[in-house]
């Protein structure tokens, strides 16, 4: 069905010129079109209401489809910020696919992903870049899991995408 929230983090105001908070908006439509297969869009707005001076909001168009079968499951997603003063006139594209698979008769889980950018956002000459991960998880019981992804961004041109480092990052997940 129909939903809306918001999201927000600090930031790191000396390296990014964005201030240091982000404040995201977003609503959208999500829900199964037949059995197996679910359709996600939505309308997100960054903003940054502590930015200085100049055009730093804007907003991206998102739409993905799952796909499950079984324990393995496969999303395919598009995002599109049109061209705005924020992003310096330019537009921005984001492909990404993502791919799942639990274990048959464990509390194992893995995953994968993988996105493409093209324009505005990757920070590099040329306008391109990738970023990926290959995670796994452990359900612990009903409520808490652990997992561990590796994730990594690369890009061409100056200034090279070199600033991204990869990054082995854990995590602890509750669910209520």
């Amino acid at each position: 069905g129909f939903y809306v929230g918001t999201w927000g983090s600090s930031l790191d105001e000396d390296s990014d010129g964005y201030g240091h908070t982000e404040l995201d908006l977003f609503g959208g439509w999500a829900g199964d079109l037949t059995d197996g297969v679910s359709l996600d869009v939505s309308v997100l707005y960054y903003s940054y209401p502590n930015a200085p001076a100049g055009d730093f909001d804007y907003v991206e168009f998102i739409g993905k489809t799952g796909f499950d079968l079984g324990p393995a499951g496969l999303t395919l997603g598009v995002a599109y910020s049109p061209e705005q003063d924020s992003l310096g006139g330019q537009d921005n594209l984001y492909l990404f696919t993502d791919a799942s698979l639990g274990i048959p008769n464990t509390p194992i889980s893995l995953s994968a992903h993988l996105g493409y950018t093209d324009g505005f956002l990757t920070y590099t000459a040329d306008g391109d870049a990738f970023d990926w991960s290959l995670g796994a998880s452990l359900a612990l019981n009903d409520t808490l899991s652990v997992g561990a992804s590796y994730i990594g961004a690369d890009g061409q041109g100056t200034p090279a995408y070199d600033f991204v480092d990869d990054a082995f990052v854990v995590t602890l997940t509750a669910a209520f």
